[in-house]
């Protein structure tokens, strides 16, 4: 009735306060999610935080229709479907599945997205993107849709008119007119002015026509070109040349896709690079750049190196169509086979293929895989040609230790007490070439063996002072000696008898002359003699136990002020302006005065200095940018020294051809001498002075800047730390060699090395370059860095070459 107390009404129950279920297949139970609370900021319904939310959420992606199932995951990435899916996401609560499900939504505009792409590839609707990207202000994004025109300057659609011959002509002035040289170039190709040109397919091919070549020689004389007309109106000379690289046959080939890849391997394969890319490219020149080609490298031992990555920027103009394939055929075909047209040796490091390196998906991903094999595989010739060159590199070392010993001046003190120890010590340090059987060239040829053993790493400088000491001499307590006491009273008993027998000071002087006068030997030279032996052996005790106390000191001492030496950070060069004048007139005065050639061009470069530090705030920002006290180390470890028996051939070396007995001048040095009589009392007092340690000698290898005769190249300071772990507790003295150089002294070596080597044209380095019209300037910078102890990446940076085809 109407009496009757209604209930009060009922609010509604809002989404945001209906309880969330989750039900769980493997428990095979449902479960109620925490109370979401509404956060008002964003719109969106937080859950409470527990702890049991990240295994609900694992739980809930095994549900295919969950919120973070794969099926709802796929729904997302359907038109109409992700609305859906967002709209859901939203009312539950799930901001995370929200964001997801937005950005994967295929109809959303934003500037990257999936349908703004699609429409930059369409023609005049790429032309209202960019207007759209250009109010918006969003550069990026402009710039792509520029490069992805149709209609512009490296469009599908102007490219394809550039092959349509007085359609590519207007294209070709267009290009002109906005300034774009390499598209113009490009675009002449395929036009009318190339074609009916002198060296066009149109004219080469009248040429061959009898009737027509009367028609074509009358064009080259109109023209001026009176040499062309007399070749034109030789019809039996155009047959015989049809078939080369300029003749008819190839320059119709050009113009056909397909064709001039078959005309580009024919002549690859004769050597005529400069004819086959210029069937690809169609144009007069092709101009490579790159800001930075990076080479990722594994480390670790020199066999086992590997290229694991290549990336480069590189920019090639013009744009053409099989270009970048073409160059890489060409470089590979250039590695693979020398200038006679033979294949270059291969090597068996088995780090050069492919099967460790990462399969990629795809056409790109194919060309990459190629060119890390390619890398690896010169990566690989490369170290074989060290391997090769290390008996000369070996000789070179003892030509430079002769000289630095001998005609070197050195600027510091310590360096010329070390090289007037070393002129004293030892006798000149001979060396032979194999195949000779010398122990010389047998240590040599140890050496290039051991190469590929080597460990490469880089970290800190080795034998840090503040890091490294050796361990000082373990104190024995002995019983003390009495033979200086006794030396003493005997060299006192002989003074005293020298003075004479008149002496009444002394009975015992009276009874060691009475004895003397008795058996006939004169007292004053006996007693001297007495006098002398005595002493020395007191001094040489005495010596001894002072050298074993303060050995290990001298050796960390010598240590520390090496390592602070060879550790120094690099100053950054950079080529001198003013070198080739100066070089000139050195080397103008010098042949002026009657020198050769060769030793003009040598007064030139010792003259003047090729590169030059850098300024001093430049020199301070770039060392500060590198980590200090740190380097690469090439190390010999003990399994190797053990393998290749390297400590007995060097001591073969030594003993058998530096010490031998049969050269005259080695009895004048106290090395022979002590190292031919008294070896084995050496090694076991300096077992006895080390405690029986292995001991590490820092070496340090200082080598001044100057132009080096012996290979005629320009160098900059070198320090090189050579580290020797010795031991004597038998004749092996040496089990581990470590070479190391500071950050810095490597990239600089090689860079003003390559500034030297290679020539202003490499035309000159082989003959197959030889086709092209202009010098081939090939101009880089290397830059090493290290990304982890074993992991080098290589870069090659500002690199230019611009290559000059044939017309």
């Amino acid at each position: 009735p109407r009496s009757a107390k209604r209930p009060p009404p009922t609010r509604p129950v809002m989404p945001e306060q209906l309880p969330l279920l989750f039900f769980d297949a493997v428990e095979d139970h449902w479960h109620a999610l925490p109370a979401p609370a509404h956060d008002r900021t964003s719109g969106f319904l937080t859950p409470c935080g527990s702890a049991e939310e990240p295994e609900l959420r694992r739980n809930a992606r095994r549900q295919p229709f969950s919120r973070h199932g794969a099926a709802t995951r796929l729904a997302e990435r359907v038109p109409l479907l992700s609305s859906l899916c967002q709209l859901s996401h939203r009312r539950a609560g799930d901001q995370e599945a929200y964001e997801r499900a937005r950005r994967n939504n295929p109809l959303r505009i934003r500037s990257d997205g999936f349908f703004v792409r699609a429409v930059e590839h369409l023609p005049l609707v790429n032309n209202v993107v960019q207007e759209v990207h250009r109010v918006r202000g969003r550069a990026e994004a402009l710039e792509r849709a520029r490069a992805t025109n149709p209609l512009g300057r490296a469009g599908f659609i102007t490219q394809f008119g550039e092959h349509i011959p007085g359609v590519a002509d207007t294209i070709r002035c267009i290009h002109m007119y906005r300034g774009n040289a390499a598209e113009a170039e490009r675009a002449r190709a395929y036009s009318l002015a190339k074609l009916v040109g002198r060296d066009g397919a149109v004219t080469k091919l009248a040429e061959l026509l009898p009737g027509l070549h009367l028609v074509a020689a009358a064009t080259h004389e109109l023209r001026g070109d009176r040499e062309e007309a007399r070749r034109a109106l030789d019809i039996v000379r155009q047959w015989k040349d049809v078939a080369s690289a300029d003749g008819a046959l190839a320059r119709v080939a050009e113009l056909f896709p397909g064709c001039d890849v078959v005309a580009f391997g024919l002549m690859i394969n004769a050597g005529l690079y400069a004819n086959a890319l210029r069937a690809v490219c169609k144009t007069r020149w092709v101009d490579v750049r790159s800001n930075s080609t990076v080479l990722m490298l594994s480390m670790g031992e020199i066999e086992d190196w590997l290229v694991q990555d290549v990336e480069s920027d590189l920019e090639i103009a013009p744009k053409a169509a099989s270009l970048i394939g073409a160059l890489i055929d060409l470089s590979i075909h250039f590695c693979d086979f020398n200038k006679h047209g033979v294949r270059r040796r291969r090597s068996v490091r088995r780090s050069c293929s492919s099967e460790r390196l990462v399969r990629r998906q795809g056409l790109r991903g194919v060309a990459q895989d190629v060119k890390i094999v390619k890398a690896n595989e010169l990566l690989s010739r490369f170290v074989g040609y060290v391997s090769d060159q290390c008996v000369e590199y070996v000789a070179f070392g003892i030509e430079l230790t002769n000289w630095a010993v001998y005609i070197w001046r050195p600027e510091t003190l310590s360096a010329r007490r070390a090289m007037w120890a070393m002129w004293l010590v030892f006798p000149p340090w001979p060396f032979r070439l194999p195949p000779s059987r010398a122990p010389s060239a047998v240590f040599a040829q140890t050496v290039a063996e051991s190469i590929s053993d080597v460990v490469t790493s880089h970290g800190e400088m080795p034998l840090r002072p503040e890091t490294f000491t050796i361990r000082r001499r373990t104190p024995v307590p002995r019983r003390r000696s009495a033979v200086p006491e006794l030396a003493a009273s005997a060299s006192c008993l002989a003074f005293l008898g020298a003075l004479g027998t008149g002496s009444s000071a002394s009975s015992t002087a009276h009874g060691v002359a009475g004895v003397a006068a008795l058996a006939h030997v004169p007292l004053a030279p006996a007693l001297g003699a007495l006098t002398f032996l005595t002493a020395c052996g007191a001094g040489v005790a005495a010596m001894g136990r002072r050298a074993k106390r303060d050995m290990i000191g001298w050796l960390n001492d010598n240590n520390a002020a090496a390592w602070r030496d060879m550790s120094a950070p690099v100053v950054p060069l950079t080529p001198n302006s003013s070198y080739p004048v100066v070089a000139a007139a050195a080397a103008a005065v010098a042949s002026a005065n009657g020198a050769s050639g060769a030793q003009a061009a040598y007064a030139g470069a010792v003259a003047s200095d090729p590169w030059v530090p850098v300024s001093e705030a430049m020199a301070v920002a770039a060392i500060r940018a590198r980590t200090p006290y740190c380097g690469v180390v090439f190390e010999w470890p003990p399994r190797v020294m053990e393998r290749m028996r390297c400590a007995e051939k060097l001591r073969d070396y030594v003993f058998l051809e530096l010490l031998r007995p049969t050269r005259l001048m080695n009895w004048l040095h106290p090395s022979f001498w002590a190292l031919r009589f008294f070896e084995r009392h050496l090694r076991r007092f300096m077992n006895d002075a080390l405690d029986g340690q292995t001991v590490p000698l820092v070496i340090p290898i200082p080598l001044p800047a100057g132009m080096y005769e012996g290979i005629e190249t320009w160098l900059p300071e070198i320090r090189v730390m050579l580290v020797l772990w010795l031991r004597f507790t038998d004749h092996r003295y040496i089990t581990r060699v470590q070479v190391a150089l500071v950050d810095g002294m490597l990239d600089q070596i090689i860079n003003v090395a390559l500034s030297q080597c290679l020539p202003k044209d490499l035309r000159l380095l082989d003959p197959r370059l030889a086709g092209f019209t202009e010098p081939i300037d090939l101009t880089f910078q290397v830059a090493l860095n290290w990304v982890r102890h074993n992991r080098l990446r290589i870069e090659l940076n500002d690199l230019r070459v611009k290559l000059h085809l044939p017309p």
